[in-house]
């Protein structure tokens, strides 16, 4: 009997000790606490190794790098220009059947890595740039500049991404924040770290771990979050939306005359108003934490 209570015992302190860090985990990997934030452990490289102007109109700009910092910025005329810091031995660029490839590799490192040197790639585009651009990046930021014509996507393992504007957008995660300005359509995935958006029409965001902000949405939302606060200023929705939530309350600031079919398993329930009559429902559900929406 006694080896018998001697187990349950481990076994609950096991489970005590098993919550405790999946909640420390997911308190360090919040857009707040990024104990894995790239710049803790890399500096970009200032050595220039490629200055390159071009006339073409490339239909696809693609980039793969395993550790990068990316920049996408607008030209000051309708040329395109590269601008490369790192090891020219580790770039590869071609131009071949309209598009433009740039591809950057790291120096290997053997076990633990710290204050690696990564590259630095900038590409100019005209700010009427109505076509794709592509980024997959295992390591460091990535910015990009509004163009509001061009579909975007970029896939990144840890670092933040910022984009200030583009037509369709579809950004996948793993550690780091995500800020985007003004987008037509977007698709998010996040991991961990914040998602912030300015406004959109059309928005599909997973969130893991972090905080999910938007400003405006003018048509659709499917927003889905593990771990976080939701909070949505203003909803414009023409067709069924939903929002869903693990741990972390809900707050919408207002919405257009739309019935809101919400509930909350442990927590708070706020609706202002509700037109159980429209024909446009939002679904909001909750597992723990409140939902208040001042409609």
């Amino acid at each position: 009997m006694k080896n018998k209570k001697i187990i349950v015992t481990l076994i609950i302190l096991l489970s005590i000790l098993v919550v405790f860090l999946a909640g420390f985990m997911a308190y360090l990997m919040n857009g707040k606490h990024k104990f894995y934030h790239p710049n803790w452990m890399h500096k970009v490289s200032n050595e220039l190794i490629m200055d390159e102007v071009y006339d073409t109109n490339f239909k696809k700009v693609e980039l793969i790098s395993d550790a990068s910092d990316i920049l996408i910025k607008k030209s000051k005329d309708n040329t395109v220009r590269v601008v490369v810091y790192g090891d020219k031995d580790r770039l590869n660029v071609s131009t071949e059947n309209e598009k433009l490839f740039i591809e950057s590799e790291v120096k290997k490192c053997t076990f633990f890595c710290i204050n690696i040197t990564v590259a630095k790639i900038e590409v100019y585009l005209p700010e009427n740039y109505e076509h794709e651009i592509e980024i997959n990046n295992k390591y460091g930021d990535i910015e990009i500049e509004s163009f509001r014509n061009a579909n975007i996507e970029v896939h990144e393992d840890c670092g933040d991404v910022e984009i200030e504007g583009a037509n369709q957008l579809v950004v996948k995660n793993s550690y780091g924040d995500i800020k985007v300005g003004v987008v037509e359509k977007a698709e998010i995935e996040e991991s961990a770290g914040d998602v912030t958006v300015n406004k959109v029409k059309d928005i599909i965001v997973k969130n893991n771990y972090g905080d999910i902000e938007i400003k405006e949405v003018s048509n659709y939302l499917d927003v889905s979050d593990d771990c976080g606060d939701i909070k949505i200023e203003r909803i414009d929705i023409h067709k069924d939306s939903s929002i869903q939530n693990s741990y972390g309350d809900i707050k919408v600031s207002s919405t257009n005359e739309i019935y809101i079919d919400a509930k909350t398993d442990l927590g708070d329930l706020k609706i202002n108003k509700n037109f159980h009559k429209s024909d446009i429902i939002l679904k909001i559900e909750n597992d723990c934490g409140d939902i208040k929406v001042n409609n």
